[in-house]
């Protein structure tokens, strides 16, 4: 861990800090958005990959939208009983604008897969 924690500190923080100030944007906003792709990458390049043939682009897609839909629903849940629902504070027009767009989305991957039968 000292290992990981040194080299981190030693070179990603400063390439984040030239990455934040180019972009002008908070070094906290590109930090987690580096987590996230760093977190995302391994399901993105494994979607590429099985998309190669027509079974695999079912197996891609249903990964990802089970992935997706245990973090919407299991990980979002836990996180609000964990923290308590007063200390948890959404704003509704956000919450489901992004609902809607999930919705969506899942309709549209859901009527292309099934045209594509």
């Amino acid at each position: 861990m000292y290992l990981l924690g040194s080299t981190a500190d030693k070179y990603l923080s400063n390439a984040l800090e030239t990455i934040s100030d180019n972009l002008k944007i908070s070094e906290t906003i590109s930090a987690i958005t580096l987590l996230a792709l760093g977190n995302g990458a391994p399901d993105i390049f494994a979607s590429f990959s099985a998309a190669g043939s027509d079974e695999g682009i079912y197996l891609s897609l249903s990964s990802s939208m089970g992935g997706l839909l245990f973090i919407t629903a299991i990980v979002t849940s836990i996180v609000i009983i964990t923290a308590g629902d007063d200390k948890v504070k959404t704003d509704k027009s956000v919450f489901y604008r992004n609902t809607l767009f999930l919705a969506g989305a899942l309709t549209i991957l859901l009527f292309s897969g099934l045209a594509r039968q």
